[in-house]
């Protein structure tokens, strides 16, 4: 945007006044502004401002330099390291420690990590073999005596519905000879005694067929009595075996698991049964951590606990290390609060990669979750931005040539007396602070306040600001202004 023409005289004004200023003496004034918000946000700027002395100072504008970064708003969530997994090496069966792991070794995968004695696993072994040899021998023979009473009693049957058979046609024969012998007794052809003979006869053919009968029904009860007896034998020989099978699948997976592995790559954390010490039955040895993946599990506020997302990014800071800072990512958060002391409490989780194993479980650790990050923005003093009805505004930037150019802004956040914006102000950039605001801006916070320890890192990395400029401020706690990180 051209700026407006103005009239020879006034520029021959301003030129006059800056000459004046430049012979006069100069001095330096820093002052440090630290805002921070109630809740949620915060954030701070320097500002650093050259004013000459006298009165002349009030009568112009000033300006500040700026320098685009990060604004970001984040949430505190202390909380204490621990390992993300974690295993207990448990014992199969009971026995004499002879190795075991010292505390503080590093293991990697498939490494063993502790043994027992085997020589009574390898007993018990042994004995599940030879008493599953017996129930095996047991089935064969089960089986033989099913057959064998199978066959035996079949023929009896077999017998016995011959022999039936047999008496049932002697039966048939002597019923037909009584009637022949009757109806020759009627015409004479057969004397009294032919036919008491006929009739006797008739009767112990079906006394035969009857006892023939009854034997040949407990021929066939005895055979199903007896294979029932063969089945049952048969079926508990099999169990019999079984039973042995799994008895030696247990002797077997006891006498493998004498030896315990480690499953993952970890760091031995706690060591229960030392070499030499016994150890029971599904005793735990020690303890396998996997100190290369960890977790801080944290406490938030539940006024903050809305902002707080899995997947959000975030920082710890683990004061055991001289306040070293790594990054970290929200990887759950609770559903519900548990209270401590009357207060309810969120907890969430957050991984942290420790790939040189500096950090350690049990470690305490502040996090600071980025709730709120806009990238490209600039903190300047309200004073600075002429802001609109629509919540937006425009600054004045002083160009190369001394002229000013009018830019408009977004208004991303408000931060105390200071406000974060975006717009066309690459670093570097000098913006206006209109003449009458100046001394209000600059004696809008008291001097000689410092900032907290955490602002006074992010902000200050060494080397305070080249005067007259103020660059965007860091992240504080619970907020942040521009001039990420």
């Amino acid at each position: 945007m051209t700026p407006p023409t103005q009239p020879a005289s006034a520029t021959a004004a301003r030129e006059r006044r800056r000459a004046q200023a430049r012979r006069r003496r100069r001095r330096w004034v820093a002052t440090l502004t630290t805002v921070t918000l109630v809740g949620a946000a915060g954030g701070a700027w320097w500002w650093l401002d050259q004013r000459p002395e006298g009165a002349e100072a009030a009568s112009g504008p000033s300006y500040v330099e700026v320098t685009p970064r990060s604004y970001q708003v984040t949430v505190p969530a202390p909380g204490t390291l621990q390992a993300a997994t974690t295993a207990e090496l448990r014992t199969v069966a009971s026995g004499t420690v002879t190795y075991a792991a010292a505390l503080g070794d590093r293991l990697t995968e498939g490494d063993p990590v502790a043994r027992l004695d085997p020589t009574d696993l390898e007993r018990d072994v042994r004995d599940a073999e030879l008493a599953l040899e017996r129930s095996e021998r047991a089935v064969t023979a089960a089986r033989a005596d099913r057959l064998d009473a199978e066959r035996s009693l079949s023929d009896a049957v077999d017998d016995a519905e011959r022999r039936l058979q047999r008496v049932l046609d002697e039966a048939a024969d002597a019923a037909a000879k009584l009637d022949l012998t009757t109806r020759l007794a009627d015409v004479g052809g057969a004397s009294p005694r032919e036919l008491d003979d006929a009739r006797s006869a008739r009767a112990s053919a079906l006394e035969e067929v009857a006892s023939a009968e009854r034997d040949l029904a407990a021929a066939r009860s005895d055979l199903e009595t007896r294979l029932a007896k063969a089945d049952r034998d048969l079926a508990d020989a099999v169990s019999a075996v079984e039973q042995a099978q799994v008895k030696l699948a247990r002797a077997a997976s006891a006498l493998g698991g004498a030896t315990l592995i480690a499953p993952f790559d970890g760091v031995v954390s706690e060591v229960r049964v030392a070499a030499g010490g016994f150890a029971g039955s599904n005793a735990t040895v020690l303890t396998l951590a996997d100190d290369r993946r960890l977790e801080l599990v944290a406490q938030v506020d539940e006024t903050e606990i809305s902002q707080i997302e899995v997947g959000q990014s975030a920082r710890v800071t683990v004061m055991a290390l001289a306040n070293r800072s790594v990054p970290a990512s929200v990887i759950a958060v609770a559903p519900g609060a548990r209270t401590n002391q009357n207060i309810p409490v969120f907890e969430i989780v957050l991984g942290i990669d420790n790939p040189d194993g500096a950090l350690r479980p049990g470690m305490t650790g502040e996090a600071e979750v980025v709730v709120r990050q806009e990238e490209d923005t600039v903190t300047l003093p309200a004073a600075a931005v002429n802001r609109n009805p629509r919540g937006d505004g425009v600054v004045a930037v002083q160009l190369d040539d001394g002229e000013t150019e009018r830019r408009q802004v977004e208004v991303v956040a408000t931060v105390g007396a200071s406000l974060v914006v975006r717009g066309e102000l690459p670093a570097g950039t000098r913006v206006e602070i209109p003449a009458a605001n100046a001394v209000a801006a600059a004696t809008s916070t008291a001097p000689g306040i410092l900032p907290s320890t955490q602002m006074t890192r992010e902000l200050v990395p060494g080397v305070l600001p080249a005067p007259g400029t103020v660059p965007g401020s860091g992240a504080g706690r619970g907020g942040g202004g521009g001039g990420g990180q």
